[in-house]
């Protein structure tokens, strides 16, 4: 998402009527939660068979409410690290997520027509899907919000995937609403192994946003035909 345009209108809008309470629910305040609700759970292992590669299925529970971190994330170690927008990170990761944009190390994405694993690991084969790789953005991670009714937002430059689009913020009405999409991602490493994913939820039980709740299969044990 873009999220220049609709700051602008929300600044102007703000000209006009009291802005008290407007973005409540917008920039929430994350909400402490036990450290151990995080990170991969209720992961299954399945052994190979004749026609498909053994791999795991599973549960990601990430939280990325702070604009100053990119959360990142390992699918072979399952190892997650959370680390300042600035600072170099150097060790294995596979893909970051900051709110709700990603970025890959490397990687590209298909954005499928899927929304259920089960139906998707049916299928003998993939079909062809047009995978994409990052691009350089110096408008869509929002790091500081601080200055917004002076239109004044800043935006961290980098690389990010512009095919995934797990949440929609939209604008009006004020405060805005939010869309998730449940579509199935793969996104296939430089390695050649291929991550599933998808999106299941975007709040924690407080209701608090960018607590992410992610399915995932890796590797995905399926080629393409």
């Amino acid at each position: 998402m873009n999220i220049r345009t609709s700051l602008f209108a929300i600044c102007s809008l703000c000209l006009t009527i009291s802005c008290d309470g407007m973005f409540e629910g917008i920039y929430d305040d994350p909400i402490e939660e036990q450290q151990s609700e995080f990170g991969f759970k209720n992961t299954t292992n399945i052994p190979a068979t004749e026609s498909m590669l053994a791999y795991s299925r599973g549960w990601l529970y990430v939280n990325t409410t702070d604009y100053l971190s990119w959360t990142y994330i390992d699918f072979d170690s399952h190892n997650i690290a959370k680390v300042g927008v600035y600072e170099e990170y150097n060790d294995d990761w596979d893909i970051a997520i900051h709110r709700y944009e990603v970025k890959t190390n490397n990687a590209k994405v298909w954005k499928t027509e899927y929304s259920d694993f089960d139906d998707l690991l049916s299928l003998p084969s993939l079909p062809e899907g047009e995978y994409l790789a990052d691009e350089w953005s110096e408008d869509r991670v929002a790091i500081d919000l601080s200055g917004i009714l002076d239109f004044d937002v800043k935006f961290l430059p980098t690389y990010v995937s512009n095919v995934i689009d797990w949440v929609d913020v939209i604008y009006p009405p004020y405060p805005p609403t939010y869309k998730s999409h449940d579509k199935i991602f793969l996104i296939e490493l430089d390695n050649g192994k291929r991550i599933g994913i998808r999106l299941e939820n975007y709040v924690n039980k407080n209701g608090v946003k960018a607590y992410l709740t992610l399915e995932y299969v890796y590797p995905f044990p399926l080629d393409e035909r």
